[in-house]
């Protein structure tokens, strides 16, 4: 199963909410592969862009605003392999920005450079009536 998509946004300013929107990308775009083998195995792969985003303005004296931080584009890969034991019991490994890329979700505070997750999930069997 291959997904592509991606969204640009066109922000308007009301007199309660200036733009531009603090920490709101001018765009993002995704590809996603999932691949199910035998009903056991389950491999995804995510390719992510977001575009810039402003961190932090200022009021200017039109009355407007001014930008004065703003976080530059950034991208991710995601990886993530899972194994199905049964139909209640399943384990997993993830791996999160893959390209150890440092970025910024707010301004100033830096995500993690790579992410590995691994874990199992079991849901508890019930009785069908």
């Amino acid at each position: 199963n291959l997904s592509l998509g991606g969204n640009y946004y066109i922000y308007t300013a009301t007199d309660s909410i200036p733009t531009p929107l603090l920490y709101r990308p001018d765009f993002d775009a995704f590809a996603k592969l999932q691949l199910n083998y035998n009903d056991k195995f389950l491999f995804r792969v995510e390719g992510l862009v977001l575009g810039r985003m402003a961190g932090a303005y200022e009021a200017n004296a039109e009355g407007g605003f001014t930008v004065t931080d703003t976080l530059p584009l950034r991208y991710g890969i995601s990886c993530e392999v899972e194994y199905r034991h049964n139909k209640a019991l399943s384990f997993f490994l993830r791996g999160d920005n893959l390209a150890f890329q440092r970025y910024y979700y707010w301004s100033h505070y830096p995500s993690q450079r790579g992410l590995f997750i691994g874990g199992l999930t079991y849901t508890i069997p019930t009785k069908k009536h």
